[in-house]
């Protein structure tokens, strides 16, 4: 071990650091296990031998240098130590996460706070928050006349779930029509086709096991995403949609001549679960912020258990580039800052196979990114 770290000492601080740091990313990104855990311990104790023998042999070599030089290099190296432990933090929890049982909204907060460093979250009554866990308490709260959280209060998400089914049933708020599932931007179809598309050729260059027969589209309101795009690629779909009032209208809206390649599911998110080895893509697109974090993490599980051989979960979705995480009121939705949303993949026991960038949407709505997920 000596020698590792005597070795080790010879490279530059900065070299060393960017070694460790990156190291560290891989645990992150690795497989919870309990083996990580002691990787990661093992990367902080070499961090910390290797910071003291580059801060004697700084003060050795600076025997005539200001006491503040010193100094100097003790802070910044107790500072970079410190962005380590943060960063191997989320390993280390990461890697006691065994089972869903034990997934509760303060340890995904916790995750969170680690990842990010400050957690600023706010909804659009004005309200902000400091952590994820103080958002879904007040969020799921059933006293209907919230004003504060306390150690008393009921947690339930019924109310969060109706808020979210009233709104897109009403008539007034949703018209059976591309601006009204997209809020007024329905002109932005043919560009989301456009990039749907390229996202699922360039999928299935780089997992050319992947099949493209059977599909699901998870929030499928009218068909908007099936008429445009997964009809067009698989050979059967099945739509997936909370409102029976939009599902309603999608045969029709799709069109006659596809009525016997599609099928119609009225369920919402947190209760769908697929036959196992069903799918070969479960296409989820601008819905899955109407899922608190549980059961964003349970669906994931779920479909990753209905996948076929080579198949693929798809998230396309809004990413919030100003905040932690912002909960429209509205619908009873949150849009997640990315980060956010890559530990809750991680939490489903998902990789990440591919993720880009939806390209050519106006500067005034957020970033919209497409992730593809799979257990290998």
């Amino acid at each position: 071990m000596s020698s590792v770290v005597e070795a080790l000492m010879k490279l530059s601080m900065s070299t060393l650091s960017t070694i460790i740091k990156f190291s560290s990313l891989i645990f992150y990104f690795a497989s919870y296990s309990h083996s990580v855990r002691h990787c990661a311990k093992l990367f902080i104790s070499l961090h910390i031998w290797c910071i003291y023998g580059h801060t004697l042999k700084d003060t050795r070599l600076s025997e005539n240098s200001s006491a503040k030089t010193i100094s100097t290099s003790w802070w910044a190296s107790w500072v970079d130590l410190y962005v380590l432990r943060v960063a191997t933090s989320i390993s280390v929890k990461m890697a006691s996460f065994d089972s869903p049982s034990e997934l509760t909204f303060e340890f995904i907060s916790e995750l969170v706070t680690a990842s990010l460093g400050t957690v600023n979250g706010e909804d659009t009554d004005g309200r902000t928050y400091n952590s994820v866990k103080d958002m879904w308490d007040f969020e799921l709260m059933v006293d209907n006349n919230k004003k504060d959280v306390t150690d008393g209060s009921q947690i339930s998400d019924t109310k969060w779930y109706q808020d979210g089914l009233q709104y897109w049933d009403d008539s007034s708020k949703c018209s059976i029509s591309d601006d009204g599932v997209l809020q007024g931007y329905g002109k932005l179809t043919p560009i989301d086709t456009r990039d749907s598309n390229i996202f699922l050729d360039a999928l299935k260059e780089c997992r050319p096991e992947l099949k493209l027969e059977v599909a699901a589209d998870c929030g499928a309101g009218i068909g908007r995403v099936t008429k445009n795009f997964l009809i067009n690629r698989f050979e059967r779909v099945h739509l997936v949609e909370v409102s029976p009032r939009l599902l309603a209208s999608a045969p029709e809206y799709i069109g006659a001549k596809y009525k016997d390649r599609i099928e119609c599911i009225v369920q919402g998110l947190q209760e769908f679960t697929p036959k196992s080895n069903t799918y070969d893509v479960i296409w989820t697109q601008w819905v899955i912020g109407q899922l608190h974090d549980l059961h964003f993490v349970r669906f994931l599980r779920r479909c990753a258990e209905g996948l076929r051989p080579g198949g693929v979960i798809v998230l396309k979705d809004n990413c919030s580039t100003t905040c932690t995480f912002l909960v429209d009121k509205d619908d009873s939705s949150v849009c997640r800052h990315i980060e956010y949303i890559r530990i809750l993949v991680r939490l489903a026991g998902l990789n990440i196979v591919l993720e880009r960038r939806q390209k050519g949407f106006p500067e005034e709505l957020y970033p919209v990114v497409m992730m593809a997920l799979s257990k290998d």
